[in-house]
């Protein structure tokens, strides 16, 4: 009989394996047939990526580069076609405003870590397989983020007692879902956010079990943050439910709740769910005075923001609960897979947290977690518009892709819940089986 260490190697080897290859075809599959730029400020991305080598960081005040330009002029924008007058191979003699935002960046309000990453595997891509076209190699270095969120996913999902099947489920349905299609198909910051969630997910069910992971815990939530500030609604996931698992852990030691709630937040765990939620916000203030200074002019008007009110952010406290699954583009302006995929995978990131907050003390991790995901999609929205507003005087109005990093734990949610039986569980393989398929076979964006 084989040793256990050796089961979980072959187990975690098959995994990773498994992993890298769906990931590489679907992503492969879908830049492939996706030849324009996506709307949703793809060019703005590639010219951050672009730089990379020679300045490493986009500036506000800043014109696009070349390649994004020539992106934009032989490509064309999805829905929009090329700018009038574009002329594949002399975009640089296009007026300003025929140019989004008058062929300005405003990626700059990210730090460059994820241009980095996207840049050096964008370069081995070209480098080993041979792609000759840079924009194709950063799509396809979405593969390079979309594998380790799948491995982190079912990592959380057999941490949280959930057994393998289910867990393999979970991931399929992950990699099928609509967000995979914008997020690992075009060059976006997005493309971090599905393995935001699933870290997160995996190091909250890693304290709840005991297991050393506050330090990890901690500078995972400045790390992801660092990558884009959405993915701070994953560390909320996160942090809420810890607090709830361990006060749940705690509640027939004869206390009052007040005197629990205490007794964590007092704790060396307490201060690392604190630290978790302050640091990666200082950290975005310190990139936000260090773009100020390093700025060339003014940012590009976009023509996105209005007033804030209490009807605004009450949408946006209900943005995320469904909305999330279905990616960055409306699936009807898709067609009839899309709808199907989004409302699928919709259904069970909405009802998974409510139905695993029900199980209660019966599988505490999982109820844990489903607090915090409900948590943190109430509250994270209105957060964002609030941030929003205070840093730039306009409230712009939150894309459900923001939501995207807690998609991961709504998913655990669901799994372990459908999962709890054999035959369950291998029902949710077979809806993650059919929307990889369906992803795969049927969704395109025009």
């Amino acid at each position: 009989m084989r040793s256990p260490r050796l089961r979980m190697l072959v187990e975690w080897t098959a995994v990773t394996l498994l992993a890298v290859i769906l990931s590489a075809i679907i992503v492969g599959v879908h830049v492939a047939r996706q030849p324009k730029i996506s709307y949703i400020d793809e060019y703005l991305y590639i010219d951050a990526v672009d730089k990379v080598p020679t300045q490493l960081v986009v500036r506000q005040g800043e014109d696009l580069g070349e390649l994004a330009l020539e992106a934009i002029s032989c490509r064309g924008i999805i829905l929009f076609g090329p700018p009038a007058g574009a002329v594949c191979g002399e975009a640089e003699g296009l007026p300003d405003d025929v140019l989004p935002q008058g062929g300005m960046t405003s990626a700059d309000i990210y730090p460059p870590f994820y241009a980095a990453i996207t840049w050096a595997g964008a370069e081995a891509i070209e480098a080993v397989f041979g792609v000759e076209d840079p924009v194709d190699a950063m799509r396809l270095a979405g593969a390079i983020w979309l594998a380790p969120a799948l491995v982190l996913l079912y990592a959380a999902a057999r941490a949280a007692g959930i057994r393998r099947v289910a867990a393999a489920g979970s991931a399929l349905v992950l990699l099928g879902s609509m967000p995979v299609l914008h997020a690992h198909t075009f060059v976006s910051t997005d493309s971090s956010s599905l393995l935001a969630g699933a870290l997160m997910a995996l190091l909250a069910m890693r304290v709840l079990a005991g297991r050393p992971a506050l330090v990890g815990l901690v500078a995972a939530a400045v790390a992801m943050t660092l990558l884009k500030v959405q993915n701070l609604g994953a560390v909320v996931v996160a942090v809420v439910a810890i607090l709830i698992g361990l006060l749940l852990e705690r509640a027939d030691d004869g206390t009052s709740p007040w005197t629990r709630l205490r007794s964590v937040v007092v704790s060396r765990t307490g201060l690392a769910l604190g630290l978790a939620l302050v640091l990666p916000v200082v950290a975005q203030a310190a990139w936000l005075v260090v773009r100020r200074a390093i700025a060339v002019g003014d940012a590009p008007e976009q023509g996105l923001g209005r007033e804030l009110s209490l009807v605004g952010l009450a949408r946006e406290a209900t943005m995320f609960f469904y909305n999330a699954a279905g990616g960055s583009y409306s699936p009807g302006q898709i067609g009839a897979d899309a709808v199907v995929l989004a409302s699928v995978v919709g259904v069970m990131t909405t009802a998974g947290p409510f139905a695993a907050v029900m199980l209660g003390r019966r599988a505490a991790r999982i109820a844990a977690l489903g607090g915090g995901t409900i948590v943190g999609m109430l509250v994270v929205g209105p957060a964002l518009a609030i941030a929003t507003w205070a840093s730039t005087g306009e409230y712009v109005q939150l894309a459900g892709r923001y939501g995207m990093p807690m998609l991961p734990a709504a998913l655990l949610c669901f799994a372990a819940v459908l999962g709890r039986s054999r035959w369950s569980s291998w029902l949710l393989v077979a809806i993650g089986a059919g929307a990889v398929a369906l992803s795969c076979v049927a969704v395109t964006v025009q």
